[in-house]
């Protein structure tokens, strides 16, 4: 993990926070020090050399299985499920007591039993909605799907977590990816993830992404101080989250 002296985005914006003393700031005094990593490979394998209880929020987007262009989306239904609870079981090692754990999936026909197996690891808390106006997919059951779900669980019954803010069950945000220097084919946008990392963590928390894609978690977390962990499987997609979180640093010194 690099640590502040090594990572001059976080660096850099910790002497930011220090010389912004305006009423209306977010970043006035709170950062001591900040950590990114970015790991490239099979997050099965990756969390198992995580150390246990120590992550703060998780958020992630993992596969739908759907049938996009992106790996563990096209399996069977039975090695589907055992790839969910995989990859949970592995999360609940890691995230810490009582932590938000919140989870992007589809509102069709896979997500009851995404929930079903989720359950039996990790304690269910509440049922969002992200409507997107803008945007509309491929009729299901002649049902056109104008929304995701995310979902929020726990480890342990009850959910602790210090936030800068709330959020209704219902999030309206349009769907504005289209930057294809950083596209990917479930990439979620920059503002919904703010108003989410906001919502279920705090400054120099860790947040970490099992599923980073092209790093759009990490960005936002880093935007607004946390530290930050994600692991992604594809060399492409990888490379793409190292290359913005660089203009990132870029903007930094502007």
């Amino acid at each position: 993990m690099f640590l502040l002296e090594s990572f001059p985005i976080a660096k850099e914006c910790f002497q930011i926070a220090q010389k912004l003393q305006t009423k209306n700031t977010k970043c006035v005094g709170v950062v001591q020090k900040l950590s990114s990593e970015l790991i490239l490979g099979d997050c099965l394998e990756k969390m198992k050399e995580m150390p246990d209880n120590s992550v703060d929020f998780v958020l992630t987007d993992p596969p739908y299985n759907m049938g996009k262009e992106i790996e563990n989306d096209n399996l069977n239904r039975v090695d589907f499920k055992i790839f969910t609870l995989r990859y949970l079981n592995e999360i609940k090692k890691i995230v810490k007591p009582n932590r938000p754990v919140l989870i992007f999936f589809s509102t069709g026909e896979s997500l009851a039993d995404f929930i079903s197996i989720a359950k039996d690891v990790l304690c269910f808390k509440k049922y969002i909605n992200w409507y997107k106006p803008n945007d509309c997919s491929f009729p299901l059951n002649t049902v056109l799907r104008k929304s995701e779900a995310l979902l929020l669980f726990c480890k342990g019954k009850v959910l602790r977590y210090e936030s800068d803010k709330n959020i209704h069950d219902c999030l309206i945000f349009n769907h504005k990816m289209k930057d294809r220097s950083f596209w990917h084919p479930t990439a979620k946008d920059l503002p919904l993830l703010n108003e989410i990392i906001l919502a279920f963590s705090k400054k120099e928390d860790l947040v970490f992404d099992p599923f980073m894609g092209s790093g759009s978690v990490g960005v936002a977390s880093l935007k607004l101080l946390r530290n930050f962990i994600g692991i992604e499987i594809d060399q492409k997609y990888f490379d793409i989250a190292k290359k913005r979180i660089g203009d990132w640093e870029n903007q930094m010194r502007l």
